[in-house]
């Protein structure tokens, strides 16, 4: 009983996510932990199929080479913390591993962490799951683990799109309210460009 009310101290959360497909979102966990400090967090995040994880980089002075990376720590973060990852291409999974070797995270809510997602073409709207959520605060005295969260994932299909040809007399390109058009290359607007809708900027 002891070991559920600690974990009940902290929990994490994500809005629903809507993205279009090409198209990449950066995400944020947020953590509220009112009534306790958190050292350490340990979390794995799994998307459905058609969304990956984007792999960032970052210059290392010190070392002379790039730093390759899946997520950020947020500004929540002291100066010693520590963030380590393992993804997971097969299972798509990201594992994180957050530790503030003694110090705490800042305030009582906000994110944590965050990592950008992309939606390739054959992406469909799902579930992210959040699961082996496990936290302690800086001695290792108090700390609990939390059930697995289900965040919706909605995929929309792009309108980003640009016809190469649209003013091919193969083509059957309409305006929104249905009207033929032979040449759309110098009008913008959205058409519908052999049964695709299309954006010309």
């Amino acid at each position: 009983m002891a070991f559920a009310q600690q974990a009940e101290l902290v929990n994490l959360s994500v809005e629903p996510i809507t993205i279009e497909t090409g198209e990449t979102k950066t995400i944020s966990i947020n953590m509220t932990n009112p009534s306790v400090d958190v050292a350490s967090f340990i979390l794995g995040v799994e998307l459905p199929a058609g969304l990956t994880f984007v792999q960032d980089k970052l210059w290392n002075d010190d070392d002379e080479e790039w730093n390759y990376f899946y997520a950020s720590l947020t500004d929540r973060k002291l100066s010693k913390f520590v963030l380590s990852e393992n993804y997971d291409t097969d299972k798509n999974t990201l594992k994180m591993v957050i530790n503030g070797m003694g110090q705490v995270f800042k305030g009582t809510e906000g994110a944590i962490v965050s990592f950008t997602i992309a939606a390739t073409e054959t992406a469909t709207s799902g579930q992210m799951k959040i699961y082996d959520q496990s936290w302690s605060n800086a001695d290792a005295s108090l700390g609990g683990e939390r059930p697995d969260i289900n965040v919706d994932i909605t995929v929309t299909l792009s309108t980003k799109m640009v016809p190469t040809i649209v003013n091919n007399d193969d083509a059957n390109v309409y305006t929104l309210d249905g009207r033929k058009i032979s040449d759309v290359r110098k009008s913008r607007g959205i058409y519908i460009v052999n049964g695709k809708k299309m954006i010309i900027k």
